[in-house]
């Protein structure tokens, strides 16, 4: 797997005692979707599932083409993708089976602003959603 542009970076900073941890304090105050998951971690303490937005294309292509198969049949299946984060894997769905109606939801306003951005003919619904409080 290739290397980034911050390789570089985190040679130096593995030299270094505690250059890693500061390079992560540095990241999480720098990077804006970092202070963005950080808020929610913070409003709803216990009540994320998974506040990572850890997604990316074609993720579990062989779940979604054993999914696409099973709805075959289907003219216009529905489709509810928890914790879509940015559409990634929505995204694989629909080209899938082109003809459901997929809704994505996740706690994450921003993640969710990218989701609704990379698929401007709106053909998924994205959703901000959270987990109810227990005992509700």
């Amino acid at each position: 797997m290739p290397g980034d542009r911050f390789d570089p970076l985190r040679c130096v900073a593995r030299l270094l005692p505690g250059g890693m941890a500061a390079g992560r304090w540095l990241r999480a105050l720098l990077d804006p979707e970092l202070r963005h998951v950080a808020r929610l971690r913070r409003r709803d303490p216990g009540t994320l599932l998974q506040p990572w937005p850890v997604t990316w294309d074609e993720r579990y292509p062989q779940l979604f083409d054993a999914l696409a198969e099973r709805l075959a049949y289907l003219p216009a299946p529905r489709i509810l993708s928890f914790g879509c984060a940015s559409g990634a894997e929505v995204r694989a769905l629909r080209r899938r089976v082109p003809d459901a109606r997929i809704t994505g939801i996740d706690p994450n306003s921003r993640a969710i602003r990218q989701a609704r951005a990379a698929e401007p003919e709106h053909a998924s619904d994205y959703l901000e959603g959270h987990r109810p409080p227990r005992g509700e």
